[in-house]
């Protein structure tokens, strides 16, 4: 009997140990897949920074800054056109009423004496 239970605990033991060595091993291949992943990452971080390649982060913030410059541009394109068509009124009315004070104020002409 006592053999049968040595059997019993050597094979419990090496399951045990089995056991171990299997979860040290999916250990160790995790590890060593996230070291890979960082290394990759750390590769491409590299290649992209020698291709002067933007990150997505400073992309968008270019992206943000275009479409606030597009914004003022449209606003300061109605202003202008806002103020040349109140300039065109102006300049339009301008000249005929300049001319209507032309005509009625007119200067004195010294007459020419005879001798």
């Amino acid at each position: 009997m006592q053999s049968d239970n040595n059997k019993k605990h050597a094979l419990e033991d090496l399951a045990r140990d089995l056991s171990k060595m299997v979860g040290s091993a999916a250990g160790v291949a995790f590890n060593a897949t996230r070291e890979a992943e960082q290394w990759m990452k750390l590769q491409i971080e590299a290649l992209l920074t020698k291709m002067n390649i933007v990150t997505r982060e400073e992309f968008e913030v270019a992206k943000s800054m275009a479409a606030k410059a597009r914004e003022e541009n449209a606003t300061l394109a109605k202003r202008i056109a806002e103020l040349e068509r109140k300039l065109s009124g102006k300049s339009a009315k301008a000249p005929a009423a300049a001319k209507a004070k032309k005509s009625a104020v007119k200067k004195p002409t010294a007459k020419k004496r005879k001798k």
